[in-house]
């Protein structure tokens, strides 16, 4: 399979004029069909990415990077990119495949980022006009108060246009809520949040750091797969998950994996992001596919992440896609939307009596 990239399609890098650079890895160059317009570089991995970016593009260079394998570290706050516009699609923490590196591929050119930005802003407006969050599965009967206003929560955007001087994961749709900065592992430091969560959909089990560990994390991901039909209610208290109970048979196996993790390292315990993918032109792919975190399907969808890497040997995020974000007025902000007709009602000539 040869991957057609072409920057005239991307749709996170709109304008013409500008210069385009296409990183990779020497083993993954045979893997793509380069369009004449773009340039090859080969990533140095003993060097930073801001250090690739910085000795071998111009400042007004857009850069797009795809790295199966290789665990990349985003640059750092002071790391200056300059008026470069850099998208990093995000395959390196686990063992993506050359068709999920495809399907990434073409939503980089069906994705429209205005439509991005706009969904991005009418949940921030959201967020903050509501006096109480609440993130509940009717069907599982849970709910989790969220507290959305603490200081010390760091609120990011991967979605929307792409601006000189940012970078972006692509594909792009994802809104995140954390404890502490992204890229610092803290687990004194804990989301507001209390009540019950369930978890009902697809793992995705993040390594990335030593290749020794890829067998433990495949075995992991397999423990936990089914997740994806059965479901797993956990106990919140103040952003620590304190209880864990299968709500199937099913579930009794991922459940047994995830306490088992729990009572290995209770820095797991700490629901370190909560995240909404928004992209609608993302589809689930199988396996354990790091892509799919951005996932938004048709009304958003709920994730949760546990664990960062280094910190831990692995980090965890859990798509819960039955999960609504619901303001205080039972005004649903994300997820999936309030099922209709739940009084059975009847149109019929009868009345009844005779």
């Amino acid at each position: 399979m040869r991957i057609p990239i072409d920057p005239g399609h991307l749709t996170c890098f709109s304008g013409a004029g500008r210069p385009f650079f296409l990183f990779t890895t020497a083993d993954y160059v045979p893997c793509l069909d380069v369009a004449p317009a773009a340039r090859t570089l080969l990533l140095d991995p003993a060097r930073s990415l801001a250090a690739n970016l910085r000795d071998t593009t111009p400042d007004d260079g857009d850069v797009l990077v795809i790295a199966p394998g290789l665990f990349l570290a985003s640059p750092a706050e002071g790391d200056d990119l300059g008026g470069r516009r850099v998208c990093v699609m995000p395959c390196g923490s686990t063992p993506v495949t050359a068709g999920q590196v495809a399907h990434g591929v073409v939503a980089l050119r069906s994705a429209d980022p205005e439509a991005q930005q706009a969904r991005a802003e009418a949940f921030f407006a959201a967020i903050e006009n509501a006096s109480a969050l609440t993130l509940t599965d009717r069907p599982r009967r849970t709910a989790c108060g969220f507290d959305a206003t603490g200081d010390h929560l760091s609120w990011h955007q991967q979605a929307g246009p792409l601006a000189p001087g940012e970078q972006q994961i692509g594909p792009a749709g994802e809104l995140a809520v954390f404890p502490g900065e992204i890229t610092s592992f803290t687990p004194d430091r804990t989301l507001p949040l209390d009540g019950e969560l369930c978890l009902r959909g697809w793992p995705i089990v993040h390594g990335g750091y030593r290749d020794d560990l890829a067998d433990e994390q495949a075995a992991l991901y397999q423990a936990l797969l089914p997740l994806h039909a059965e479901p797993v209610r956990l106990t919140i208290e103040d952003g620590r998950i304190t209880g864990c109970a299968p709500l199937t048979p099913g579930a009794r196996q991922p459940a047994a994996a995830l306490t088992a993790l729990f009572q290995d390292d209770p820095r797991l315990r700490v629901i370190w992001e909560l995240g909404f993918g928004i992209n609608p032109d993302v589809t689930l792919q199988p396996g354990n596919c790091g892509l799919n975190e951005v996932y938004g399907g048709r009304h958003g969808v709920v994730h949760l992440g546990l664990g960062l890497t280094p910190w831990t040997r692995f980090a965890l995020t859990f798509l819960c896609p039955d999960t609504t974000l619901v303001a205080d007025d039972a005004r649903a902000i994300l997820g999936p939307p309030p099922l209709a007709g739940r009084v059975n009602r009847r149109k019929s000539a009868s009345c009844g009596c005779t």
